[in-house]
């Protein structure tokens, strides 16, 4: 037994990090492909517009609404393809969600850094053309916000995309179409980090709010408000919750010669 047991703890180790890997990868993917078609969309509708008039808003700056919900429709294709043939191979339904939530995160990290490059790539283009890089509505652009608070409330509305897809995937795996009068319910982490977790003045920078003494200004950011980075993190909070319970007993269908 004592023997057995340590290769046991690695295989299923092993096992759950791969199947990370391979669902990061599935992210990367998608976000690579999304990231270019704006790229590319964006150049040509620039291209378009510099003929009339000069250009005076960023053109990515809507690639960051769109992102997240590639991420939220990756995440619901893992639960609905994935987490079956998972079961009936013998793995734990455990492992298959510790490997999705790590790949959430892992997805949404490089999601962020690639819409944050591409911002800072156009601005530079911006400047050689000698055009001005702004928002739409006065928003403030990564370029011009602070760069770690705008890169974490950036990567918290994406891991929330991402979560959130994992709670809607796994309740139609569950309950099949009767999932779809409960979207409402578990459509609202990302809704309600929308509303409440960032500042409607800056496009992803978590609302602060200042508290003496709390070291967390490099999590929130300055400024004032409510605590929007405190209120996505207790989103996140729920968000696991409720994949972990509609997880942990999923009945799983097993294919039929």
């Amino acid at each position: 037994m004592t023997a057995t047991t340590p290769t046991r703890t690695t295989s299923g180790t092993t096992r759950w990090l791969r199947l990370a890997g391979w669902q990061v990868w599935g992210y990367v993917i998608i976000l690579g492909c999304f990231l270019l078609a704006a790229a590319v969309i964006a150049a040509v509708v620039l291209t378009v517009v510099a003929r009339s008039t000069t250009p005076t808003i960023s053109a990515l700056q809507f690639a960051q609404q769109a992102a997240p919900w590639f991420l939220f429709g990756v995440a619901i294709h893992y639960c609905t393809s994935w987490l079956g043939p998972h079961v009936v191979a013998g793995l734990p339904r455990r492992s298959f969600v510790k490997a999705a939530v790590v790949a959430a995160a892992g997805g949404a990290a490089l999601g962020a850094l690639g819409l944050v490059v591409l911002l800072f790539a156009e601005r530079w283009i911006y400047g050689l053309l000698g055009w001005s890089a702004g928002a739409d509505s006065g928003r403030v652009l990564a370029t011009q916000a602070p760069l770690l608070p705008y890169l974490w409330g950036l990567f918290l509305l994406l891991f929330l995309a991402a979560l959130t897809g994992l709670v809607v995937g796994l309740s139609y795996v569950r309950l099949g179409t009767v999932a779809t009068f409960l979207l409402p319910l578990t459509l609202s982490p990302l809704l309600l980090g929308g509303l409440f977790a960032f500042d409607t003045a800056t496009m992803f920078v978590p609302a602060v709010i200042r508290i003496e003494g709390l070291p967390v200004s490099w999590l929130t950011g300055p400024g004032s408000g409510v605590a929007g980075a405190l209120v996505g993190l207790a989103l996140v909070g729920a968000a696991l919750v409720a994949i972990h319970l509609q997880a942990r007993r999923i009945p799983i269908r097993s294919p039929r010669a």
